[in-house]
């Protein structure tokens, strides 16, 4: 086994969960945002180029690329749920 190997280690969506609502709080100082919140509403009112810099958070934190779990999906996954279940259906196994 390589010491790569070794470091892989499968995400809990719990771990995805707790590192979006990180970065969204460090980025834009929201916290305590509802799971099946629309994050892209005005009720949030995150500003739209806040989303890079959380998804680069999160793409160096987790080791993946957002741009290619995004791309195929609409904004119908932007709240802390969806985004949750759609990264961590799409990594089965996360380098942490």
């Amino acid at each position: 086994m390589t010491f790569r190997e070794a470091r892989c280690t499968m995400v809990s969506k719990e771990m995805i969960e707790n590192e979006l609502r990180e970065a969204i709080n460090c980025v834009s100082g929201m916290e305590g945002i509802d799971k099946d919140t629309n994050l892209i509403s005005n009720e949030v009112a995150i500003a739209p180029v806040d989303f890079l810099y959380i998804f680069d958070i999160i793409e160096k934190k987790l080791n993946l690329k957002v741009f290619e779990i995004l791309q195929s999906h609409s904004y119908h996954i932007m709240t802390i749920r969806k985004l949750t279940d759609t990264i961590y259906s799409h990594n089965a196994h996360i380098l942490v």
